[in-house]
């Protein structure tokens, strides 16, 4: 068991440039909603297991995106949560799913985490399920309708935008779309200094997108700006599920 720790703290070294550059992995509530089961990669279970050992084993796991240590087992999920998830409570008859500890894959220059939830407004939301904070604390795995944002149909303005609190450099936007149905398209990200969102556009996705996937928005050259403005042109609901803002 000792030989296999020390084995993996080498490979911690051998990643962790990349972890460094691009990713880390940050604490978030250890309560899930049951279906995280859903997104289940992988368990290992020994006598002693450490954060750092689990983050290895993790960071060498095609798609995953959340470790969990329960007793001696780190489980693997591909499931999202973003790193102000406060613990699953929608309703208590709800399963939950309780771990000791559980640490997100998060960008290390992410600007998202900086978000507060009174400094966001959108567009009505479809139903309880669907907040606009739910992009910036929500949980994302197969069940498509839990903790992403999405409008009505019938709404003609189709919106979410976000106060970052003073003026920020940003070289790229992420958005992950639902895993069921296409609701991503004709979409405009603006970005600036005006309060009343009447800024200059950031990048365009015309679409339609396929389920499940990560948009890139990235411009020409990097826009420094307070007030982020996300809108859908298309007549069609507009949902989104997580939304990572790089500086």
């Amino acid at each position: 068991m000792k030989v296999l720790v020390m084995v993996l703290m080498v490979m911690l070294d051998l990643v962790r440039t990349d972890l460094i550059n691009s990713n880390v992995f940050m604490k978030v509530v250890p309560s899930m909603p049951s279906h995280i089961s859903q997104c289940l990669l992988e368990k290992r279970s020994f006598n002693l297991i450490s954060i750092r050992a689990c983050s290895v084993l993790c960071s060498l796991q095609t798609n995953c995106l959340l470790f969990c240590l329960k007793g001696g087992t780190c489980i693997m999920y591909s499931a999202q949560v973003s790193s102000k998830w406060p613990g699953f409570s929608l309703d208590p008859k709800e399963i939950t799913e309780s771990f000791d500890e559980c640490y997100s894959n998060w960008f290390v220059n992410s600007i998202t985490p900086s978000i507060v939830a009174e400094n966001i407004s959108a567009s009505k939301s479809y139903n309880i399920y669907t907040h606009p904070e739910n992009m910036i604390n929500g949980f994302y795995c197969q069940r498509h309708y839990f903790f992403c944002f999405s409008t009505s149909r019938v709404n003609s303005n189709r919106f979410w935008r976000a106060d970052l609190g003073k003026p920020k450099r940003v070289s790229s936007i992420i958005i992950t779309t639902r895993r069921i149905y296409e609701q991503f398209s004709e979409v405009e990200i603006t970005l600036g200094n005006s309060s009343d969102y009447n800024n200059i556009r950031f990048d365009y996705y015309e679409g339609p997108s396929p389920v499940a996937t990560d948009i890139s928005f990235t411009p020409t050259n990097s826009v420094t700006g307070r007030y982020l403005h996300i809108q859908s042109f298309k007549n069609n609901h507009f949902s989104i599920c997580d939304i990572v803002i790089l500086g």
